[in-house]
Parts: C-alpha cells; structure tokens; sequence
C-alpha cells in the first residue's frame, strides 16, 4: 500500500480504511478505478506456507479460490477429484475452472476421464498447464453438497 492508497470495504466507502488478512487458498477480487489511466502495478508480500494440508471449503457453484501453497501447480495435480470433484462426460455437469490467461479467461472441464480439459476442445486432449503462485481462480462446483478441497503441501521437505 503505498501513502495515497487507501481500501475501504466496498459496503463502508465513507468508513476507515481496512487492511484484512489473507489466508492460503483464498483469493481476492482488484478492480482498478474506472477513472484509472494506467495500470498499476500491485504487490502482495506474505509467508512461506509451512503446513502439510491445508484445507478449503467448496460450495455449489460459483467460487473464487486460490491454490494454497506459496507455488506454481499444475492444474493437473491439484487434489479435487478425491476431495468431491464433479467429472462428466458434458461440460454443463462438469466442474469447472477459470484461469486468467495471456488476457483472457480460459475456461477448463473435469471431463470423465478425471482429466481437466479446455471446454472450447472438449474432445481433445487433457491440458498441459499451471495455475502460477498467487493467482486465484474462479471454481464452479457441481457437486450438490459443499466439500473440503484438502491439498498436500509440495514443498514440505524443505522445513523438515
């Protein structure tokens, strides 16, 4: 935050300025002011997330989230399926995922193969990609009832 910066909730624009916390897996919404010229470049500093699991809760629908471990993940990887993942042969019932991209959203099924694939080429091949450090995405659950994404920590070796 630098000194002319301030955040306000968007509910209490008149109230005091607010700094909250984030914790891993969660992800958070920047919209920059309509009046903006430029962009403006954002820096988020934190720690180094040392646990062996971390937990998130999944509901019904559409959600925002983040992978949280202090790294790049491949979409692959990520532990969804034995947590309460949604597969499907048709997109419509398959849980989703979508990414920010070379300046797009690109959007990604659980296909019945248990296997993320491009919704725009569902019948293609399983992709080959990464959700990088600190980026959150957008996670539509089709699952009926919320679910705990429960990932295990990559790096762990490192602080034993």
């Amino acid at each position: 935050k630098s000194s002319t910066m301030q955040y306000h909730e968007t509910s209490n624009w008149g109230g005091s300025p607010t700094n909250p916390p984030l914790v891993a897996g969660q992800a958070v919404w920047l919209q920059s002011a309509l009046t903006s010229a430029v962009p403006t470049e954002i820096t988020v500093l934190g720690e180094v997330v040392s646990v062996i699991t971390q937990s998130i809760n999944i509901v019904t629908g559409f959600q925002m989230i983040a992978y949280p471990f202090s790294c790049d993940v491949s979409l692959q990887s990520m532990d969804f399926l034995a947590d309460g993942a949604t597969p499907n042969a048709k997109v419509g019932g398959a849980d989703q995922i979508y990414v920010w991209k070379d300046g797009v959203y690109k959007q990604y099924g659980l296909k019945n193969d248990n296997l993320w694939h491009d919704i725009s080429d569902w019948g293609g091949s399983a992709v080959v990609t990464n959700i990088d450090l600190g980026q959150g995405f957008w996670y539509i659950s089709r699952n009926g009832t919320p679910w705990n994404w429960t990932e295990t920590n990559k790096y762990q070796q490192v602080f034993e």
